[in-house]
């Protein structure tokens, strides 16, 4: 599937899930195979939907979320972090770690636009985003694609 491949509703999207933990500024890989994130519209934004991140393997869905009003996200590198809350309102924040930069961009651009038509700001989009060295481990960047 290409990045950001259309077809179906939906941009699609293949890469690596990871959970981060921001007490010890750590990333977990949720899954031990690439999935394929989904961002997809809501049927009507104007009536209050929301957009949906859906992860899925072979098909079959293993993560499911959604883009909360306010949901902080970035890129660096091939990497795109963003916030998730749950139905507790806890934070978690989540990673995917694409094949290039540029599919990273797109993914991140598509993320801000879902965020932007919910009518909230979103913090800058572009590859030069000043984040903590600390906050990306290396780890993530040597698992195999």
């Amino acid at each position: 599937m290409a990045a950001g491949d259309q077809r179906g509703r939906g941009r699609h999207f293949e890469g690596l899930l990871f959970e981060g933990n921001t007490t010890d500024k750590s990333w977990t890989l949720v899954f031990q195979k690439h999935v394929t994130m989904t961002i997809r519209p809501p049927g009507c934004v104007a009536k209050g939907g929301t957009w949906s991140l859906i992860a899925t393997q072979k098909d079959e869905p293993v993560w499911e979320g959604s883009v909360e009003s306010g949901c902080k996200h970035r890129v660096r590198d091939n990497f795109v972090q963003w916030q998730h809350k749950s139905s507790d309102r806890a934070t978690t924040t989540f990673g995917l770690r694409l094949k290039t930069a540029e599919v990273a961009q797109q993914f991140n651009s598509v993320l801000g636009e879902a965020v932007a038509s919910m009518g909230v700001r979103t913090t800058k989009r572009s590859a030069t985003v000043r984040t903590p060295r600390s906050l990306f481990s290396s780890s993530i960047f040597s698992v195999p694609l």
